[in-house]
């Protein structure tokens, strides 16, 4: 599968902006600061998401509110055309975030994510740990492939 960059990914990382700034009435989540980028224009919104035609989709895993600024552990998983999740220990994931406010053609943060079994052999997920730096909206590129396939 060749890198696509996943519109349903980059609209679940829009919590980001939400989790970052300062609840109403309330300080910023852990007591820290939180720097915003500015609200990227709409254009250039669609032609990042567009740039896409994935024959899997990430299921990003947030119980609400759990992405924020700084140190996290973003887990999300892969679904097939007939919502079949299809995660598995010989799948790789690359995962580049892109903060969409700063600059949508470079990435902020690239890692490479870690297969673990949720139930196991039987249900898996993937985990990886990003810093988070700034409040906004944020675009997330999954790279998979299995096993020795062509990306």
């Amino acid at each position: 599968m060749k890198p696509r960059r996943l519109l349903a990914a980059a609209a679940a990382l829009a919590v980001v902006a939400a989790g970052c700034g300062a609840p109403a009435g309330g300080s910023p989540s852990a007591g820290a600061s939180c720097a915003a980028t500015p609200e990227p224009a709409s254009d250039a919104v669609a032609a990042w998401a567009g740039r896409q035609d994935p024959s899997v989709y990430p299921q990003i895993i947030d119980p609400g509110g759990t992405i924020v600024c700084g140190a996290n552990r973003l887990m999300f998983s892969f679904l097939d055309a007939a919502n079949v999740p299809i995660a598995s220990p010989d799948r790789t994931v690359a995962v580049a975030l892109y903060d969409l406010g700063k600059d949508a053609e470079t990435a902020a943060v690239t890692a490479t994510a870690e297969f673990i079994w949720a139930i196991q052999d039987q249900v898996g997920v993937y985990v990886v740990n990003v810093d988070i730096l700034t409040s906004g909206l944020w675009g997330a590129e999954f790279t998979t492939q299995i096993a020795d396939a062509a990306p």
